[in-house]
Order: C-alpha cells, then sequence, then structure tokens
C-alpha cells in the first residue's frame, strides 16, 4: 500500500514537473497551441491533461494565437518573405484564419510590400541589365518567397519600363 502512495506521489510531481517545462516553453516567445501540443506530446505530457493546461496557458496569456500570428508575420516579413508564404507557414501551424487575416491586414502595410518587393528584387536582379533569362529567375525566386505573381509582374515590367527609357 506504501508503494502505490508512493508512485501517486511521484506522479503528481511528475506532471507538475512536465506542466513546468510546458510553462517555460511558452514564456520563452510565443507559440501557436499546435506547437504547444507537439511539444506536450514530445515530452510525454498524458492527452487528458492537455485540454486543461492549453485553457490555462490562454487564461494567464501565456499562450495567445492572435499574439502570435502578428509576432510571426512580423518576423517572417523582414526575412523577405511574401504574403502567400508567410500564411502558409500560419496554416501549418494551425493558426485560425481569422488571426491570420488580420495579423497580415495589421502588420504589413501596402508601401511597405512593395518596398519589399522592390528590394528583394533589385537583390535577385543584381546590378546587371535584366535580360529575360535573369528576369524569370527573378520571378520564380520572389514568387517562391511568398510574393504574389502578379505584383511580381508588374514590378519587372516597370523595371524594364524603367531601364528602356
Amino acid at each position: 500500500m506504501k508503494d502505490t502512495e508512493g508512485a501517486g506521489v511521484g506522479t503528481a510531481s511528475a506532471l507538475a514537473s512536465l506542466r513546468a517545462r510546458l510553462y517555460r516553453y511558452c514564456a520563452a516567445r510565443d507559440r501557436a497551441a499546435s506547437e504547444v501540443q507537439l511539444q506536450a506530446r514530445k515530452i510525454g505530457l498524458p492527452d487528458a491533461e492537455l485540454p486543461d493546461l492549453l485553457k490555462r496557458l490562454k487564461s494567464e496569456r501565456l499562450l495567445d494565437e492572435a499574439r502570435h500570428a502578428h509576432a510571426y508575420v512580423r518576423y517572417k516579413f523582414a526575412r523577405g518573405w511574401g504574403r502567400i508564404k508567410i500564411q502558409a507557414g500560419l496554416r501549418a501551424l494551425k493558426v485560425p484564419q481569422g488571426h491570420i487575416v488580420a495579423a497580415l491586414r495589421d502588420e504589413i502595410s501596402e508601401a511597405a510590400y512593395a518596398a519589399a518587393l522592390q528590394k528583394q528584387l533589385k537583390k535577385k536582379l543584381g546590378s546587371k541589365t535584366p535580360d529575360k533569362a535573369a528576369a524569370a529567375r527573378a520571378y520564380r525566386g520572389l514568387v517562391q518567397q511568398g510574393f504574389e505573381s502578379g505584383l511580381v509582374l508588374t514590378a519587372l515590367k516597370a523595371l524594364g519600363q524603367e531601364l528602356e527609357e
């Protein structure tokens, strides 16, 4: 009988330790709920504990999907990602669509987006006069970075007209 009681205390302290690890994991930076769930499974937290723990983390504002979406958009946009790739990254993290739309709208102004596209385009083309092959490479690269194909084509055409004049 004593062994059973000891095991129960050990389990309770083990659960407390796992919860504390998840608290530290969430406090380190903003996370999506899917990241926290994955980490909880990785460290061995029982699935039965997860819903209550997620509620507690949300109530203590350690887990906030909207805040995470805003931080993610700011971080990725600063590193040259376009809206499409940012949106795909947030979807992969299972962030609700409403948070994704709000974060993109709030964090990326049209002027900043156009400036980022121009900066990336000049970076891809370099200082040389763009020929068709260079323009095609730049187009593919920018679309791969998540910029909308129509905007990339418009920017390439504008740059081409500017160089012809």
